[in-house]
């Protein structure tokens, strides 16, 4: 998502494509996002199918006081 002043707020995928457009400003806008659709960047690959082989269960997980 993105806002600016004195311009509608917009959601964006991650490749920019615009999802939803504020209907004026100062309003806001809103959008369905499937989370399970996959966004694969040349690059840098398949993120999901990435996490999955670096997972590292050996590694524990430390977490804030806040998240506990």
């Amino acid at each position: 998502m993105t806002s600016s002043y004195g311009a509608p707020t917009q959601i964006l995928d991650p490749n920019g494509k615009q999802i939803a457009l504020a209907p004026e400003i100062g309003t806001a806008a809103i959008a369905t996002i499937d989370l399970n659709k996959r966004y694969i960047e040349p690059w840098l690959g398949d993120i999901r199918a990435r996490t999955i082989k670096e997972y590292r269960g050996d590694v524990p997980i430390l977490r804030s006081d806040s998240a506990r």
